[in-house]
Protein backbone atom coordinates (compact mmCIF):
# COMPACT_ATOMS: atom_id res chain seq x y z
CA UNK A 1 0.00 0.00 0.00
CA UNK A 2 2.73 2.33 0.46
CA UNK A 3 4.49 1.68 -2.70
CA UNK A 4 1.21 2.42 -4.57
CA UNK A 5 0.78 5.57 -2.83
CA UNK A 6 4.20 6.65 -3.61
CA UNK A 7 3.72 6.36 -6.96
CA UNK A 8 1.36 9.13 -8.08
CA UNK A 9 3.48 11.26 -5.96
CA UNK A 10 6.18 10.35 -7.81
CA UNK A 11 4.86 11.24 -11.07
CA UNK A 12 3.18 14.76 -10.02
CA UNK A 13 7.02 15.55 -8.79
CA UNK A 14 7.79 14.69 -12.12
CA UNK A 15 5.03 16.35 -13.90
CA UNK A 16 6.02 19.81 -12.15
CA UNK A 17 9.65 19.87 -12.82
CA UNK A 18 8.60 19.41 -16.44
CA UNK A 19 6.32 22.24 -16.06
CA UNK A 20 8.87 24.39 -14.35
CA UNK A 21 11.82 23.67 -16.65
CA UNK A 22 9.78 24.70 -19.68
CA UNK A 23 8.23 27.72 -18.31
CA UNK A 24 12.44 28.76 -17.02
CA UNK A 25 13.23 27.96 -20.89
CA UNK A 26 10.79 30.00 -22.60
CA UNK A 27 12.04 32.60 -20.00
CA UNK A 28 15.53 32.15 -20.46
CA UNK A 29 15.16 32.09 -24.29
CA UNK A 30 13.51 35.92 -23.91
CA UNK A 31 15.88 37.16 -21.81
CA UNK A 32 18.80 36.06 -24.32
CA UNK A 33 17.03 36.97 -27.05
CA UNK A 34 17.50 40.50 -25.96
CA UNK A 35 20.21 40.66 -24.53
CA UNK A 36 23.73 41.60 -26.10
CA UNK A 37 26.68 38.74 -25.53
CA UNK A 38 30.17 39.74 -25.52
CA UNK A 39 33.02 37.82 -26.68
CA UNK A 40 37.01 38.31 -26.24
CA UNK A 41 39.15 36.23 -28.83
CA UNK A 42 42.12 35.39 -26.68
CA UNK A 43 44.38 35.16 -29.92
CA UNK A 44 43.78 38.46 -31.28
CA UNK A 45 42.25 40.42 -28.45
CA UNK A 46 39.06 41.70 -31.06
CA UNK A 47 36.00 42.05 -29.06
CA UNK A 48 32.72 41.17 -30.56
CA UNK A 49 29.22 41.90 -29.30
CA UNK A 50 26.61 39.60 -30.56
CA UNK A 51 22.85 38.48 -30.05
CA UNK A 52 21.90 34.76 -28.68
CA UNK A 53 20.52 34.26 -32.50
CA UNK A 54 24.10 35.30 -33.75
CA UNK A 55 23.50 38.87 -35.01
CA UNK A 56 26.89 40.53 -34.92
CA UNK A 57 26.03 44.11 -33.09
CA UNK A 58 29.60 45.52 -33.10
CA UNK A 59 33.14 44.61 -33.77
CA UNK A 60 36.15 46.52 -31.68
CA UNK A 61 39.57 45.87 -32.92
CA UNK A 62 42.04 44.70 -30.17
CA UNK A 63 44.11 47.93 -29.45
CA UNK A 64 47.88 47.27 -29.71
CA UNK A 65 48.98 47.79 -26.12
CA UNK A 66 52.66 46.76 -26.66
CA UNK A 67 52.72 49.38 -29.68
CA UNK A 68 51.28 52.12 -27.67
CA UNK A 69 53.13 51.69 -23.98
CA UNK A 70 56.72 50.96 -26.15
CA UNK A 71 56.92 53.60 -28.57
CA UNK A 72 56.11 56.90 -26.34
CA UNK A 73 55.49 59.73 -28.46
CA UNK A 74 55.76 63.62 -27.58
CA UNK A 75 54.37 65.91 -30.28
CA UNK A 76 54.59 69.58 -29.97
CA UNK A 77 52.59 71.82 -31.86
CA UNK A 78 53.82 75.65 -33.23
CA UNK A 79 51.24 78.08 -32.69
CA UNK A 80 50.15 81.25 -32.39
CA UNK A 81 47.34 83.59 -30.28
CA UNK A 82 45.32 84.24 -32.82
CA UNK A 83 45.31 80.54 -33.25
CA UNK A 84 44.78 79.44 -30.24
CA UNK A 85 41.08 78.96 -30.59
CA UNK A 86 40.80 78.81 -34.25
CA UNK A 87 43.27 75.79 -35.10
CA UNK A 88 44.94 74.67 -32.13
CA UNK A 89 41.78 73.83 -29.97
CA UNK A 90 41.03 71.08 -32.97
CA UNK A 91 44.19 69.85 -33.14
CA UNK A 92 43.75 68.88 -29.12
CA UNK A 93 40.17 67.97 -29.70
CA UNK A 94 41.29 65.30 -32.68
CA UNK A 95 44.59 63.79 -33.12
CA UNK A 96 46.30 65.32 -30.15
CA UNK A 97 44.52 63.28 -27.79
CA UNK A 98 46.59 60.06 -29.21
CA UNK A 99 49.82 61.58 -28.50
CA UNK A 100 51.74 60.29 -25.25
CA UNK A 101 52.82 64.11 -24.54
CA UNK A 102 51.13 67.02 -26.45
CA UNK A 103 52.67 70.93 -26.38
CA UNK A 104 51.11 73.62 -28.00
CA UNK A 105 54.11 76.46 -28.00
CA UNK A 106 53.11 80.00 -28.44
CA UNK A 107 54.21 83.23 -27.74
CA UNK A 108 51.39 83.61 -24.87
CA UNK A 109 50.41 81.25 -22.39
CA UNK A 110 46.54 80.25 -22.71
CA UNK A 111 44.72 77.54 -20.38
CA UNK A 112 42.18 76.16 -22.68
CA UNK A 113 45.10 74.80 -24.62
CA UNK A 114 47.88 75.02 -22.00
CA UNK A 115 50.04 77.13 -24.25
CA UNK A 116 53.54 77.04 -23.38
CA UNK A 117 55.66 80.06 -23.63
CA UNK A 118 59.52 79.91 -24.38
CA UNK A 119 62.17 81.94 -24.87
CA UNK A 120 62.73 83.19 -27.98
CA UNK A 121 59.07 82.54 -28.92
CA UNK A 122 57.76 85.39 -31.07
CA UNK A 123 54.99 85.47 -33.59
CA UNK A 124 55.43 85.53 -37.14
CA UNK A 125 58.15 83.54 -39.73
CA UNK A 126 60.93 85.78 -38.54
CA UNK A 127 60.44 83.90 -34.85
CA UNK A 128 60.21 80.20 -36.27
CA UNK A 129 63.61 79.42 -35.41
CA UNK A 130 63.83 81.20 -32.23
CA UNK A 131 60.62 79.09 -30.85
CA UNK A 132 61.65 76.12 -32.56
CA UNK A 133 65.24 75.99 -30.17
CA UNK A 134 63.03 76.75 -27.67
CA UNK A 135 60.28 74.07 -27.81
CA UNK A 136 63.09 71.33 -28.16
CA UNK A 137 64.94 72.43 -24.95
CA UNK A 138 62.22 73.20 -23.11
CA UNK A 139 60.85 69.55 -24.02
CA UNK A 140 64.35 68.01 -23.33
CA UNK A 141 64.23 70.03 -19.96
CA UNK A 142 60.63 69.16 -18.91
CA UNK A 143 59.72 65.92 -20.10
CA UNK A 144 62.66 64.10 -21.46
CA UNK A 145 61.88 61.17 -19.19
CA UNK A 146 58.27 60.57 -20.57
CA UNK A 147 59.12 60.31 -24.38
CA UNK A 148 60.90 58.50 -26.73
CA UNK A 149 60.77 60.07 -29.80
CA UNK A 150 59.84 64.05 -30.30
CA UNK A 151 57.20 64.90 -33.29
CA UNK A 152 56.98 68.77 -34.72
CA UNK A 153 53.72 69.93 -36.42
CA UNK A 154 52.14 73.02 -36.88
CA UNK A 155 48.79 74.02 -35.90
CA UNK A 156 47.31 73.06 -39.07
CA UNK A 157 48.87 69.87 -39.59
CA UNK A 158 47.27 66.61 -39.10
CA UNK A 159 49.30 63.51 -37.68
CA UNK A 160 48.18 59.76 -38.09
CA UNK A 161 49.68 59.15 -34.36
CA UNK A 162 49.18 55.28 -34.88
CA UNK A 163 50.68 54.79 -38.67
CA UNK A 164 53.39 57.27 -37.20
CA UNK A 165 54.60 54.50 -33.63
CA UNK A 166 54.05 51.78 -36.08
CA UNK A 167 56.85 53.36 -38.74
CA UNK A 168 58.90 54.47 -35.36
CA UNK A 169 58.46 50.65 -34.05
CA UNK A 170 60.94 49.72 -36.77
CA UNK A 171 63.98 51.97 -35.72
CA UNK A 172 65.30 52.69 -32.52
CA UNK A 173 65.25 55.91 -30.34
CA UNK A 174 68.84 55.26 -29.48
CA UNK A 175 70.19 56.26 -32.83
CA UNK A 176 70.66 59.53 -33.50
CA UNK A 177 68.21 59.76 -36.51
CA UNK A 178 64.80 61.71 -37.77
CA UNK A 179 62.49 61.78 -40.17
CA UNK A 180 59.94 64.03 -42.33
CA UNK A 181 59.39 65.32 -45.89
CA UNK A 182 62.90 65.60 -47.68
CA UNK A 183 64.37 68.61 -49.65
CA UNK A 184 67.66 68.77 -50.52
CA UNK A 185 69.37 71.20 -52.86
CA UNK A 186 72.85 72.82 -53.80
CA UNK A 187 73.15 74.99 -50.82
CA UNK A 188 71.63 72.71 -48.08
CA UNK A 189 72.69 68.84 -47.72
CA UNK A 190 69.01 67.89 -46.77
CA UNK A 191 66.04 68.89 -44.77
CA UNK A 192 63.09 69.03 -43.70
CA UNK A 193 59.19 70.28 -44.27
CA UNK A 194 58.25 71.74 -41.29
CA UNK A 195 54.30 71.83 -41.79
CA UNK A 196 54.74 68.30 -42.99
CA UNK A 197 55.85 67.30 -39.81
CA UNK A 198 59.26 65.87 -38.63
CA UNK A 199 60.09 63.57 -35.89
CA UNK A 200 63.23 63.23 -33.92
CA UNK A 201 64.87 60.13 -31.88
CA UNK A 202 65.41 60.68 -28.08
CA UNK A 203 69.21 60.63 -29.04
CA UNK A 204 69.02 62.60 -31.90
CA UNK A 205 66.73 65.75 -29.20
CA UNK A 206 69.70 65.14 -26.70
CA UNK A 207 72.26 65.98 -29.26
CA UNK A 208 70.46 68.99 -30.87
CA UNK A 209 70.37 70.46 -26.73
CA UNK A 210 73.70 69.18 -25.21
CA UNK A 211 76.32 69.77 -28.34
CA UNK A 212 74.21 71.73 -30.92
CA UNK A 213 72.45 74.91 -29.31
CA UNK A 214 75.50 75.96 -27.03
CA UNK A 215 77.70 75.93 -29.89
CA UNK A 216 77.32 78.87 -32.86
CA UNK A 217 79.20 76.70 -34.80
CA UNK A 218 76.59 74.05 -34.88
CA UNK A 219 73.39 76.22 -34.26
CA UNK A 220 72.85 79.52 -35.64
CA UNK A 221 71.74 81.86 -32.96
CA UNK A 222 69.10 84.37 -32.42
CA UNK A 223 65.35 83.93 -32.94
CA UNK A 224 65.47 84.78 -37.21
CA UNK A 225 66.14 81.78 -39.66
CA UNK A 226 64.32 78.90 -41.24
CA UNK A 227 63.30 76.83 -39.22
CA UNK A 228 63.51 73.76 -41.76
CA UNK A 229 67.04 74.46 -42.63
CA UNK A 230 69.11 75.63 -39.61
CA UNK A 231 66.81 72.90 -37.77
CA UNK A 232 68.49 70.36 -40.52
CA UNK A 233 72.08 72.26 -40.83
CA UNK A 234 72.34 72.07 -36.66
CA UNK A 235 71.51 68.38 -36.65
CA UNK A 236 73.73 67.35 -39.49
CA UNK A 237 76.63 69.07 -37.61
CA UNK A 238 75.97 66.97 -34.09
CA UNK A 239 75.84 63.79 -35.94
CA UNK A 240 72.07 63.42 -36.92
CA UNK A 241 70.79 61.80 -40.04
CA UNK A 242 67.80 62.59 -41.70
CA UNK A 243 66.18 58.51 -43.09
CA UNK A 244 64.02 57.65 -45.84
CA UNK A 245 60.64 57.82 -44.56
CA UNK A 246 58.83 56.22 -47.77
CA UNK A 247 57.38 53.18 -47.78
CA UNK A 248 58.62 49.66 -50.00
CA UNK A 249 56.80 51.39 -53.02
CA UNK A 250 58.36 54.76 -52.92
CA UNK A 251 55.10 56.15 -51.54
CA UNK A 252 55.40 59.54 -49.42
CA UNK A 253 54.30 59.05 -45.79
CA UNK A 254 54.98 62.86 -44.31
CA UNK A 255 53.06 65.08 -46.56
CA UNK A 256 53.50 68.57 -47.10
CA UNK A 257 49.99 69.70 -48.72
CA UNK A 258 46.44 68.59 -48.16
CA UNK A 259 45.14 65.06 -49.55
CA UNK A 260 43.17 67.01 -52.24
CA UNK A 261 46.43 68.82 -53.45
CA UNK A 262 48.52 65.28 -54.14
CA UNK A 263 45.22 62.99 -54.90
CA UNK A 264 44.72 65.43 -57.91
CA UNK A 265 47.01 65.21 -60.87
CA UNK A 266 48.12 68.48 -62.54
CA UNK A 267 50.94 69.78 -64.10
CA UNK A 268 53.03 72.32 -62.08
CA UNK A 269 54.32 74.86 -63.74
CA UNK A 270 56.58 77.90 -62.89
CA UNK A 271 54.13 80.61 -61.97
CA UNK A 272 52.52 77.68 -59.56
CA UNK A 273 52.79 78.19 -56.32
CA UNK A 274 53.66 74.62 -55.22
CA UNK A 275 56.28 74.37 -57.80
CA UNK A 276 58.96 74.45 -55.24
CA UNK A 277 57.81 71.61 -53.88
CA UNK A 278 57.98 69.40 -57.05
CA UNK A 279 61.59 71.27 -57.56
CA UNK A 280 62.95 70.78 -53.94
CA UNK A 281 61.71 67.25 -53.55
CA UNK A 282 64.82 64.32 -53.21
CA UNK A 283 62.80 61.92 -54.22
CA UNK A 284 60.21 62.84 -56.95
CA UNK A 285 56.30 62.28 -55.73
CA UNK A 286 53.77 60.93 -58.24
CA UNK A 287 50.43 62.77 -57.81
CA UNK A 288 46.44 61.10 -57.77
CA UNK A 289 45.91 57.75 -55.89
CA UNK A 290 49.49 56.33 -55.95
CA UNK A 291 50.73 59.66 -54.23
CA UNK A 292 50.72 58.47 -50.77
CA UNK A 293 51.34 55.72 -48.53
CA UNK A 294 48.68 53.56 -47.09
CA UNK A 295 50.17 54.55 -43.68
CA UNK A 296 50.78 58.07 -44.25
CA UNK A 297 51.55 59.94 -41.46
CA UNK A 298 50.96 63.41 -41.79
CA UNK A 299 49.10 66.16 -44.16
CA UNK A 300 49.63 69.66 -43.74
CA UNK A 301 47.71 72.90 -44.19
CA UNK A 302 44.35 71.26 -43.19
CA UNK A 303 41.59 73.43 -41.59
CA UNK A 304 39.10 73.40 -38.59
CA UNK A 305 36.59 71.51 -40.39
CA UNK A 306 38.72 68.96 -42.04
CA UNK A 307 40.31 68.28 -38.96
CA UNK A 308 37.19 66.69 -37.98
CA UNK A 309 36.30 64.96 -41.53
CA UNK A 310 39.57 63.21 -41.52
CA UNK A 311 39.23 61.90 -38.00
CA UNK A 312 35.76 60.76 -39.28
CA UNK A 313 37.43 58.77 -42.13
CA UNK A 314 40.02 57.69 -40.29
CA UNK A 315 38.97 56.12 -36.92
CA UNK A 316 35.19 55.99 -37.47
CA UNK A 317 33.77 55.14 -40.63
CA UNK A 318 34.26 50.85 -41.58
CA UNK A 319 33.61 49.86 -45.35
CA UNK A 320 31.75 46.27 -44.31
CA UNK A 321 33.93 43.38 -45.61
CA UNK A 322 36.94 45.50 -46.72
CA UNK A 323 39.84 43.76 -44.91
CA UNK A 324 42.22 45.14 -47.49
CA UNK A 325 43.62 47.71 -49.96
CA UNK A 326 41.83 48.14 -52.98
CA UNK A 327 43.06 47.65 -56.89
CA UNK A 328 42.81 51.73 -57.97
CA UNK A 329 43.16 52.32 -61.89
CA UNK A 330 43.52 56.02 -61.94
CA UNK A 331 40.81 57.75 -63.89
CA UNK A 332 42.19 61.63 -64.57
CA UNK A 333 39.41 64.76 -63.87
CA UNK A 334 38.84 66.24 -67.48
CA UNK A 335 40.09 69.53 -66.18
CA UNK A 336 43.59 67.76 -65.75
CA UNK A 337 46.37 66.86 -67.56
CA UNK A 338 48.05 63.13 -66.87
CA UNK A 339 51.03 63.16 -65.16
CA UNK A 340 53.66 60.30 -65.79
CA UNK A 341 54.63 58.72 -62.52
CA UNK A 342 58.08 59.45 -61.34
CA UNK A 343 57.96 57.53 -58.06
CA UNK A 344 61.44 56.13 -57.43
CA UNK A 345 61.73 53.25 -55.25
CA UNK A 346 63.77 54.13 -51.83
CA UNK A 347 67.30 52.69 -51.26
Amino acid sequence: MQIARRIPQTNYQLYVGVVIGLLCSLSLNEIFRSSIITWKNSETGKVTKFTSEGNTVSTIPAKNSSLHENIRVLCWVLTYPKNHRTQAIHVKRTWGKRCDKLLFISSQEDSVIDAVVVPGAGDGRDWLWGKTKGALKYAWEHHKEEFDWIMKADDDTYVVVDNLKKFLSNYSNKDPIFFGCQFSSKEIPFWTSGGAGYVLSKEALRRFVLDGLPHSENCREGHAGSEDAELANCLRRVGVTLEDSRDSSGRHRFLAFTPVDHLFPRILTDDDNKYWYRNDLTYPQVQGMDCCANDAISFHYISDRQMYVLEYFLYHIRPAGVDREQEYVQELPLQYEEVTSTTTKPK
